[in-house]
């Protein structure tokens, strides 16, 4: 595994763990940064620090923020 894709992973479970309000405002950096970067590279990676967050989430906690994931894959 990458060091990205590790890091990805330790993310998603930070988030588990940290709650809605550090999950929350951690969505919304990575689409910030998803958004205004045009590198690929750091596109790739916040895209999958999304993808793992939503992993570790699982259940309601993701269903709340899979609007805004969805919308922002879509769109990009």
């Amino acid at each position: 595994e990458s060091v990205r894709h590790v890091a990805a992973q330790a993310l998603g479970r930070l988030c588990e763990v940290g709650g809605n309000d550090l999950t929350s405002r951690e969505i919304n950096y990575l689409i910030e940064t998803i958004v205004s970067n045009t590198e690929p590279h750091v596109r790739s990676g916040c895209a999958l620090a999304l993808a793992c967050i939503h992993n570790s989430l699982g259940g309601m906690a993701a269903s709340f923020h899979l609007k805004t994931i969805a919308t922002i894959s879509c769109n990009q």
